[in-house]
């Protein structure tokens, strides 16, 4: 048996980001429409929606709140809590400003890594336990 990765994307999502003048005092909270998964099979998007993965009939939103922030604007780490099918867990992420912002706007890219039997996704033993995260989120500036 070979070693096979599965990317994918949500296409439902929102989120908010509180840019303190004191960085490290920043928030973040971001939610994520688990029915909106997509991997380009359909089948298996399926499946990822069902009782076996995300549930996401009984528990459609999957959400993030910062607890935690410390570095700079520029590269920083986050942590907060991760919920996934009702449970929560403790996550960190690494960020880093992805590219030069254009006026009112910031583009951040975030990267962590969880288990998914964390979460209760306990679903074949065979897939692996590691899920990597990627987020590119694009922060406009609003008043």
């Amino acid at each position: 048996m070979g070693v096979m990765g599965v990317k994918g994307c949500f296409a439902s999502f929102s989120g908010t980001v509180d840019l303190a003048e004191q960085f490290e005092r920043s928030r973040v909270e971001g939610v994520v429409e688990a029915s909106s998964i997509d991997t380009r099979i359909r089948k298996r998007d399926d499946h990822l929606r069902s009782g076996a993965f995300f549930d996401a009939a009984r528990f459609p939103w999957m959400e993030f709140k910062s607890v935690r922030i410390t570095g700079t604007l520029e590269s920083f780490e986050m942590e907060g809590e991760l919920t996934i099918r009702g449970i929560t867990r403790p996550v960190r992420f690494t960020c880093n400003v992805a590219e030069e912002p254009a006026a009112g706007t910031l583009v951040v890219v975030a990267r962590a890594a969880i288990n998914r039997r964390d979460f209760g996704i306990t679903f074949n033993p065979l897939i692996g336990e590691r899920v990597a995260i990627f987020i590119k989120a694009v922060a406009v500036k609003m008043r």
